[in-house]
């Protein structure tokens, strides 16, 4: 249970540094590296977050990989403690043991192995966004940035051409940049 609530703890201390840091640093973008970044993501996962300015993510990937490597610790403890039962079990009965102990030891095996695996791809993807995050730092999200969709009637002089005269309604749509 330690195991489980380890990562959470570890997630609570990096959120109180992250909104300490966001509230110290000034917000400029100059001297932010991408491969500073990564650099920075690969030593501790959420690093590389806090470095280009996303406190919450950070707090977010360093939850979700210290759950990872919490939970496979807690199953590799499990692997061991069944394996040392097992191996307590054919020195007392000089035989196999049957295979519901090696079943249970498998399961713990392969649980470990799978949250190892999401663990990695967890750190990896950090590693990634934290690059991503360095390159797109200075890009500019105003909201300049939108589409408009106007309607309108259709014009008199454009109906006038069309031989089905009747009512018609005009989409226009319009991207600016």
């Amino acid at each position: 249970m330690k195991f489980v609530l380890a990562p959470l703890w570890f997630a609570a201390i990096v959120g109180v540094v992250a909104q300490t840091n966001a509230a110290e640093v000034p917000d400029t973008t100059a001297g932010v590296s991408p491969t500073g970044a990564v650099v920075r993501s690969l030593l501790l996962p959420g690093w590389g977050q806090l470095y280009t300015g996303h406190p919450i993510k950070a707090a977010v990937i360093a939850a979700a990989f210290g759950t990872g490597v919490g939970v496979s610790v807690y199953y590799h403890l499990q692997f061991q403690q069944q394996q040392q039962v097992i191996e307590a079990y054919q020195e007392q009965h000089q035989t196999e043991a049957p295979l519901s102990m090696i079943q249970v030891r498998e399961y713990y095996r392969d649980r470990r192995d799978e949250f190892l695996i999401y663990t990695a791809i967890i750190y990896a993807i950090a590693a990634l966004d934290a690059y991503v995050d360095a390159h797109l730092v200075d890009f500019d999200v105003s909201p300049d940035l939108s589409a408009k969709l106007r309607l309108q009637p259709a014009s008199l002089y454009r109906m006038a051409s069309l031989l089905p005269v009747g009512p018609q309604l005009q989409v226009q749509l319009r991207v600016e940049w």
